[in-house]
Formats: C-alpha cells, sequence, structure tokens
C-alpha cells in the first residue's frame, strides 16, 4: 500500500514538475520573441530616423513651401535665391516723364533679412547667414529621443513649427536725403512782379512746386513691403503763379 502510495506521489511530482519546465520554456520562448520583436522594431526606428538626418522634418515652411525631407543644401539654395530676389530689385523714378532716375537696394540702404518664427518667437538671420539658418531649419527636433522623432516620421507626434520669411526695412534717413535733392531740384518759389524806381515794371516769374511728400510715402511703402516687382513711378510738378502780376502793375499811372 505505502509503495502505491509512494509511486502516486512520485507520479505527481512529475507531472509537476513537467508543467513547471513547460512553463519555463514558454515564458523563456515568449521572452525571446519579444526581445526580437524589440530588437527588430528599434533597428526598425533607428534606420528610419538617421535615414532622415540630413533633411527637414515636416512643419517647416519657407513663405508657403513646405521643406520637409528637403537637405540642407537644398535650403540653403532656396534662401539664396528668395534674397537675390528681393536684393535684385530697382527703384525708378521719373519727374514730368523725364529726367529718370534709378536706385538699386545698395543705393537706398535697403535692409533684407530672414525672420525665423518658431515657438511664438522670431529671430532675424541677415543676408551671409543662409547656411546657419538653413542648418538650423534641417536640426529642429533632431534632439528629441529615437522613439519621439520616429513618431514625428510616422504622424503620430506632431514636429516644432518653423516659418520663415524675409523681411525688408527702408532706411529712413536715405530716403529723406533723396527727397531733399528732389526737392532742391524741383521746388521752385514763384517771383512777384516788381517796379523799379524809374517805374519800369520787372515781369513775374512762375514756380513750380512737386509733392515730396507723396514721393517718400510712396517710395517707404514699397521699401517696406515684400514687394517683388520693381518700383517705377513718374511724379509731375505743379506749377505756382506769382501772386503780384506785371498786369497788375501797368494799372498804376501815379507814383
Amino acid at each position: 500500500m505505502e509503495n502505491e502510495k509512494s509511486k502516486k506521489l512520485a507520479a505527481v511530482l512529475l507531472v509537476m514538475m513537467a508543467i513547471v519546465v513547460g512553463l519555463a520554456v514558454t515564458i523563456i520562448v515568449i521572452s525571446t520573441r519579444q526581445d526580437n520583436a524589440a530588437e527588430a522594431e528599434t533597428k526598425a526606428m533607428t534606420e528610419l530616423v538617421e535615414a532622415h538626418h540630413d533633411t527637414a522634418f515636416a512643419n517647416k515652411w519657407l513663405d508657403d513651401e513646405e521643406l520637409v525631407d528637403r537637405d540642407e543644401h537644398y535650403i540653403r539654395q532656396r534662401l539664396s535665391d528668395m534674397l537675390k530676389t528681393y536684393q535684385d530689385r530697382t527703384v525708378i523714378i521719373r519727374i514730368n516723364r523725364k529726367n529718370r532716375k534709378l536706385y538699386t537696394m545698395e543705393d537706398l540702404k535697403e535692409s533684407i533679412v530672414f525672420v525665423c518664427e518658431e515657438a511664438g518667437e522670431e529671430t532675424e538671420y541677415p543676408a551671409g547667414r543662409e547656411e546657419a539658418l538653413a542648418r538650423h531649419i534641417v536640426m529642429v527636433d533632431k534632439d528629441l529621443s529615437l522613439k519621439d522623432q520616429y513618431d514625428i516620421l510616422k504622424g503620430k507626434r506632431q514636429t516644432k513649427k518653423v516659418q520663415v520669411s524675409i523681411r525688408c526695412k527702408s532706411n529712413k534717413e536715405e530716403i529723406t536725403k533723396i527727397i531733399k535733392k528732389y526737392s532742391e531740384k524741383f521746388d521752385k518759389a514763384p517771383k512777384n512782379a516788381t517796379i523799379n524806381r524809374d517805374l519800369s515794371i520787372v515781369k513775374e516769374k512762375d514756380g513750380w512746386m512737386i509733392d515730396t511728400t507723396k514721393i517718400a510715402k510712396e517710395l517707404t511703402e514699397y521699401l517696406d513691403s515684400t514687394e517683388k516687382e520693381d518700383f517705377s513711378k513718374n511724379y509731375q510738378t505743379t506749377p505756382v503763379k506769382a501772386t503780384v502780376r506785371a498786369s497788375y502793375l501797368k494799372k498804376i499811372n501815379t507814383k
């Protein structure tokens, strides 16, 4: 009887051991598979993130062009092209459809800079810093973790928005100098007719004037804008008649 109980106990122990071993093997297999899956996932994430290391993430804008997947060389070239568009503008002013004068942006001391808006803050990049700006655009959010960058590329996480645009600033002092020259040349006060001691009459001379306020306003508005076309305007001088005319003086017949 005792022998039979021992056999049953041994059998139960064997079954329990088999179950334990089976569970252990199952856990090892599942764990190995999970490790392999995690390793494969990490590898896939690493490959995708590294493939985009030198290109910009989404939501990076140069005016209305999105720079997603564009590399530093492309962005730098686009920045240079945009800058040149504004640097090559000219201002042509004519007076009475002649007296043509051409000014370049350099003549007018125009300031043209890139404005990089990011997270509610603005940073200005003057001409000559296109490479630094292009590098910055590419590297935005590249300091995040592998998982975060992977989620950005998969559209599961929002990346920072970067908006780059051109800002043009007129030079007030230079505009004032130009307007002063036009005033000196085209503003002529009239001269009234006069009577000499010998009662001879010196005839009046009419003058003319030009609306320098209008020229200054329109020129400033143009230079402070992002208008890509050249500025070309004609301004007319306005006659200014003398108030005392020779015809009036001829009626005087007494000393």
